[in-house]
C-alpha cells in the first residue's frame, strides 16, 4: 500500500487535485483529516496531542490495505501554526470576512493557543517527520494574485467549492491595498520554500494548478505513475470558482498593474 499525502496551500486546487485522485477505483482518499475546524472535539484534541498517532488510527486502518493507494490532503497551516497565525493576522482580518468563517478561523487559533505552542510544536515536528516517509503531491499555484482573490473570494461567501450546475452568489467589487499584495505574495513564496526544503527527494512530486487546468489527462498520468496506479478514466464534481477576469472583480486592478509594473510579481496582472 503507498502512502501518500496531497500537499498545498489555501486555494492552490488541492480539493480539486483530491477529487480526481478520489475517483480512482485503487484509492481509498481522505479529505482535510487534520483540520481542526471541521473535526469534532474528541478528534480536535486527538489531533493537537499526537497527530501521527490519529493518522495511523483513522487513515491507515487494515481494513484499507485492500486499496493500492492511501491518502489525505493537508494544507501548510496544518502543518506550521506560524503560517496560520502570520496569513490570518497579517492579511486576512484586514477584510470582510464571513462571520461563519471568521469564528472557525478563530475558535482554531484559540484551541491551538489554549493548548500551547510548547506542546503543539513538537507534535507538528513529529507530524513532519512522519510525512517524509510519505509519498508527496505537492501543489502550486503560480499566479498568487488569483491565489489571494479566491481566498477572500471564498472566505467572504464562505463558499469553499462549487459543484457543477450549481448557483453561485453575487460579490461586490474588491479592492486589495498594495502593501497587503506584497505582504502576501511574499507570505506564500516563503512558505513555498520552507516545504520544498523539507519535502525533497523521489518521493515528492510537484504538480503546478495551471498545468493541471489547461493539461489535466497529461497531469494526472504522473500523479497515477508516482503512486503506481494503473491508469483510469478520473473525474470531478468540482469546478473551478471564478466568474470573471480579475480586472473585473478587482476595482483597482490597473492602479495595482502599474505599481507592480517593475517588480517580479508584475507576471501576476498579465491576463
Amino acid at each position: 500500500m503507498v502512502r501518500f499525502a496531497v500537499l498545498g496551500g489555501l486555494r492552490r486546487g488541492t480539493t480539486f487535485l483530491q477529487s480526481l485522485i478520489k475517483s480512482h477505483r485503487r484509492v481509498k482518499m481522505f479529505g482535510e483529516i487534520l483540520n481542526l475546524g471541521i473535526v469534532d472535539d474528541l478528534a480536535r484534541k486527538r489531533i493537537i496531542t499526537d497527530s501521527t498517532q490519529y493518522l495511523e488510527r483513522e487513515v491507515f486502518k487494515w481494513r484499507y490495505w485492500l486499496f493500492r493507494a492511501v491518502g489525505f490532503k493537508v494544507l501548510y497551516d496544518q502543518l506550521n501554526y506560524a503560517c496560520l497565525i502570520r496569513f490570518y493576522r497579517n492579511i486576512y482580518e484586514h477584510y470582510p470576512l464571513h462571520p461563519g468563517y471568521r469564528q472557525r478561523i478563530e475558535f482554531v487559533i484559540r484551541q491551538i493557543e489554549e493548548c500551547g505552542t510548547e506542546r503543539y510544536a513538537p507534535n507538528l515536528e513529529r507530524l513532519g517527520n512522519y510525512l517524509k516517509g510519505f509519498r508527496i503531491l505537492h501543489l502550486k499555484r503560480n499566479n498568487k494574485l488569483e491565489v489571494l482573490l479566491s481566498c477572500l473570494r471564498a472566505m467572504r461567501s464562505d463558499q469553499w467549492i462549487v459543484v457543477k450546475n450549481a448557483s453561485r452568489g453575487f460579490l461586490p467589487l474588491m479592492k486589495l491595498e498594495y502593501e497587503d499584495c506584497v505582504n502576501f505574495f511574499t507570505m506564500a513564496e516563503e512558505c513555498e520554500m520552507r516545504f520544498d526544503s523539507f519535502f525533497k527527494g523521489p518521493d515528492v512530486l510537484e504538480i503546478v494548478y495551471e498545468d493541471l487546468l489547461s493539461h489535466r489527462d497529461r497531469e494526472m498520468k504522473r500523479v497515477l505513475s508516482f503512486l503506481d496506479l494503473p491508469d483510469q478514466n478520473l473525474f470531478t464534481p468540482y469546478i473551478k470558482n471564478k466568474k470573471c477576469p480579475i480586472a473585473q472583480e478587482l476595482s483597482n486592478y490597473h492602479s495595482l498593474k502599474r505599481e507592480f509594473g517593475q517588480s517580479k510579481w508584475s507576471v501576476y496582472f498579465q491576463e
